[in-house]
């Protein structure tokens, strides 16, 4: 049920940026950035650290 909800946040997306203005659209991508940029140092981490899938899979249970 997750995947749908997701799926239609991700289909709605565009239809929701035209009706930001230039600002709102700066900000929105400043945060995106941002997250992305947090989610690719946790990967960093992950991988510098060489952390084991048992870790990742009792996580994920």
């Amino acid at each position: 049920m997750g995947e749908v909800i997701l799926l239609l946040y991700a289909a709605s997306f565009p239809l929701f940026m035209q009706r930001l203005q230039t600002r709102e659209r700066r900000l929105l991508a400043w945060f995106l950035l941002l997250g992305a940029v947090y989610f690719v140092g946790l990967i960093a981490t992950d991988l510098y650290r060489e952390t084991a899938f048992r870790d990742y899979a009792r996580g994920w249970a």
